[in-house]
């Protein structure tokens, strides 16, 4: 997908919607090599109330995810698993 096409907007759009039905999702920033990524996704996120994960300094984004994986068990955050919840 080319840069500047909604990529963010959309995901935060999606979650929006589903937080909107009963769902508990979050937003993850994986997008560690475009510059203001991060700070793109908490600007969404936090104007949505939706929580948001993400670091400026991981260089790999398997980590991210790997990490918020992790922290979402905890919260119990919905994902691919609650599709149930329909």
């Amino acid at each position: 997908m080319n840069s500047g096409s909604g990529k963010t907007t959309t995901c935060t759009k999606y979650a929006y919607y589903h937080q909107k039905k009963g769902w508990k999702p979050a937003l993850v920033c994986a997008d560690t090599f475009r510059a203001g990524a991060f700070d793109q996704l908490k600007q969404n996120a936090t104007k949505a109330k939706i929580p948001f994960y993400g670091r400026y300094l991981l260089l790999v984004s398997i980590y991210v995810a790997l990490i918020w994986y992790c922290l979402s068990v905890d919260e119990e955050f919905d994902g691919e698993d609650s599709q149930n919840n329909l």
